[in-house]
């Protein structure tokens, strides 16, 4: 192989990869939140939701809001999420 076809397949792995950190970034960019804290209830507003003391469920409900959220299968607002919880109990709270 030649320096040029060495420098050309060297040129076009620098754009593939350049190019896979543009996509990463723009969905980066893109997500409804970054982290748990952003979700638009709180802990305690859960637990009030579902008539029950705050304990451990409520990292598996914050869990899974978290992954509906990013996954686009419900809105990151208050309504949709007390919706959601209610429609889920069960599921959620497992």
């Amino acid at each position: 192989m030649s320096k040029t076809q060495v420098d050309d397949i060297d040129r076009n792995i620098y754009d593939i990869k350049n190019k896979d950190k543009k996509i990463l970034n723009k969905m980066y960019r893109e997500l409804p939140i970054y982290n748990a804290k952003e979700i638009e209830i709180t802990p305690i507003e859960i637990a009030s939701l579902l008539e029950r003391k705050p304990g451990s469920y409520l990292k598996n409900v914050i869990s899974n809001l978290e992954r509906q959220i990013v996954y686009g299968k419900i809105n990151n607002n208050k309504l949709d999420i007390e919706k959601y919880i209610l429609e889920n109990e069960e599921n959620i709270l497992e």
